[in-house]
């Protein structure tokens, strides 16, 4: 995996420029190991890593069955691994890590904010809202905050 070090925002919307038709997961910490959904899943649910290769083959039946409505070439649903990718976010194969330095968190959530890009908007459930309400005191209120003192 190809791992990029990212020091301003600039510099990351450069490089996100670069990988055209894909998604992007972020993650809060560059440490952790960077594992597509379908991997991750198949380790909490499944133990027995021999039954893999059967669920893979199952879930790329049922994503190709399902997915042709969103695609607008059903082409691309012929290759296992394109499959795979577009269902994972993210194929382990090609996957490029862009690790933003500190000094760009507040920046790229600001950025991030004014597009509507917040935890309740990504996750509908009451652990979103909770994250995006420390979102929004950490950059909307505070800053209101320091310009009224």
């Amino acid at each position: 995996m190809k791992t990029i070090h990212i020091h301003s925002w600039a510099e990351f919307l450069d490089q996100v420029s670069q990988l055209d038709q894909w998604a992007f997961r972020g993650q809060p910490r560059a440490d952790l190991p960077l594992l597509s959904s379908l991997s991750r899943r198949l380790m909490r649910f499944s133990g027995n890593q021999q039954l893999w290769p059967l669920l893979e083959r199952r879930t790329l039946r049922i994503f190709r069955r399902k997915a042709h409505v969103h695609v607008t070439d059903p082409n691309l649903l012929q290759n296992d691994l394109r499959c795979l990718a577009s269902y994972s976010a993210q194929g382990e194969s090609l996957l490029v890590q862009l690790v933003l330095d500190k000094s760009v968190r507040q920046e790229a959530m600001k950025v991030l904010y004014r597009m509507n890009i917040t935890y309740a908007t990504l996750w509908h459930d009451i652990d979103g809202l909770s994250r995006s309400m420390n979102q929004e005191l950490e950059i909307v209120w505070q800053p209101l905050v320091d310009e009224f003192l």
